[in-house]
């Protein structure tokens, strides 16, 4: 049987069939370029390439990710290494001596700034209102630090002056010593007296041990009670000043042991014998008393040396 279809239902059969050929098109379409997700069960069959492939994406980012952060940390340990290029070394015998000899002749500067300050101050107090040179603590100090070189504080100076303590050096912190001032300073020069003998006969510097141990035995003849090395140690750093610190001359040394009471009889015995022999002098008698020695140059010997 045959249909004959008018007009209208024949242009909308057309509509219909376009718009079911343009779905079919758009799914191909998302089939092909877009990857849905989809849950998988643990029975469904897995795609080998694809599961290969995506292993395969995330090793690749895991390793670029682990390059990055060792290029970072390879960075920061340059960056630590160029930073820390000082190495902290431990000073030498030679530069701790130094270093208290610097400190010591501050505190003497320290000393003498402030005993000038004090002066200047009471100096001024004593001075009428609207003097000319009538001055402040403060200015005062500052001036004597610019010309010392010193820290003196202008409130110190002025509690100084106050307590009646003018021309006098700065009070020490911490516990006084145990020894009168006059006996510290006696024990002080002997220690820098028997220091200078060592140097002099080029003898080897006395170890600390071996300077406590003279150093108490001095002090406890007195009558004090000694046995460390505090004492010792206060003298080494209130000392190091006067002395300065390097290595031992050992031509200097040796020329000192030789010069011993027999070596020193020989060479001038040897140089008496020598004189007479070759007839350059002759033994002094009882009637050279002008002369001074033991021998007498003959007339004209002396202008052939």
């Amino acid at each position: 049987m045959e249909h004959t279809l008018t007009a209208p239902e024949d242009s909308i059969l057309a509509t219909t069939n376009s718009s079911a050929s343009e779905r079919t098109n758009d799914a191909g379409t998302n089939e092909n370029g877009v990857v849905t997700p989809r849950r998988l069960d643990a029975d469904s069959p897995v795609n080998d390439e694809t599961s290969t492939s995506v292993s395969e994406t995330s090793t690749a980012r895991q390793c670029g990710s682990n390059r990055n952060t060792a290029t970072t940390e390879g960075n920061e340990s340059l960056s630590v290494k160029e930073v820390n290029t000082s190495k902290k070394r431990r000073r030498t015998s030679t530069q701790v001596q130094q270093d208290k000899a610097k400190k010591q002749k501050q505190l003497d500067i320290e000393k003498q700034a402030m005993k000038l300050a004090t002066t200047r101050i009471q100096r001024t107090r004593s001075y009428p209102k609207g003097h000319r040179e009538k001055k402040s603590a403060l200015t005062i100090c500052q001036e004597m630090n610019k010309l010392c070189g010193s820290t003196v504080s202008s409130k110190t100076a002025a509690a100084y002056v106050t307590k009646g303590l003018v021309n006098c050096s700065p009070q020490k912190r911490g516990p006084t010593c145990a020894l009168p001032k006059k006996t510290l300073e006696a024990l002080k020069w002997s220690y820098v007296a028997f220091l200078k003998l060592e140097q002099a006969n080029c003898q080897m510097q006395s170890t600390l041990k071996q300077l406590s141990l003279r150093v108490n035995a001095c002090v406890n003849k007195a009558g004090f009670q000694k046995t460390r090395d505090d004492l010792t140690r206060r003298l080494r750093n209130e000392t190091a000043n006067l002395f300065v610190a390097g290595k031992a001359n050992t031509i200097e040394h040796r020329r000192v042991e030789w010069t011993t009471n027999y070596n020193l009889n020989l060479w001038f015995s040897t140089w008496k014998e020598t004189l007479i022999k070759l007839g350059f002098a002759r033994e002094k008698t009882d009637a050279d008393k002008d002369v001074s020695g033991e021998v007498v140059f003959l007339p004209g010997q002396t202008a052939r040396f």
